[in-house]
């Protein structure tokens, strides 16, 4: 295996155990898995009080007589309407929580050939370095050695590296006390 000067594997010889994860913007994935979740629990519990509990009481009315009647598991339009609206937004939030193709993401170019076309398109200096030196570094660098060649303090590189991971354009991977940073 090649080292460093540092006598760490080179990165581009380290094997990669997991694929590349689609990112989603945070908020805006937090936002919906919570709104998604709510509605999940508030139409279960819609559910399971509809279900446990039916309408056990049943007005006739005939001329001037207005009766009542008692009578066990019946349910009311009303009822049905609210179980099936249960249901439905049990459902979706399902759907939602459970898929897994990723469509909100934002996919970052997978080819060396595109990764300048990427960095051209990268509004912010900071981002638009550390870019660069990953992609010449051939997609995979460590960060400690990103801290090196930008000159940028630890937390800065940290923090540039957030937005784009955030971003989808590259990804953070643990190799025992390091990070190595990966192009996507």
């Amino acid at each position: 295996m090649n080292e460093d000067e540092n006598g760490e594997p080179a990165p581009h010889s380290i094997p990669l155990k997991y694929p590349s994860i689609q990112l989603i913007g945070v908020a805006k994935m937090r936002t919906k898995t919570l709104l998604a979740m709510f509605g999940m629990i508030a139409s279960t519990f819609a559910l399971f009080i509809k279900v446990m509990t039916p309408s056990s009481v049943q007005f006739v009315i005939e001329g001037n007589v207005v009766e009542l009647n008692q009578i066990p598991s019946i349910y009311k339009t009303l009822d049905v309407l609210l179980i099936g609206v249960s249901c439905f937004v049990l459902g979706a939030s399902l759907v939602y929580l459970l898929r897994a193709d990723g469509s909100d993401s934002v996919k970052a170019p997978t080819e060396p050939s595109s990764w300048d076309q990427l960095i051209e398109g990268l509004a912010v200096e900071d981002e638009r370095s550390i870019v660069q030196i990953v992609a010449d570094e051939g997609g995979t660098i460590f960060q400690s050695q990103l801290v090196e060649k930008t000159g940028y303090s630890k937390s800065k590189v940290s923090l540039v590296l957030d937005r784009l991971e955030a971003k989808g354009i590259l990804e953070r991977r643990r190799h025992g006390m390091s990070n190595v940073v990966v192009l996507k």
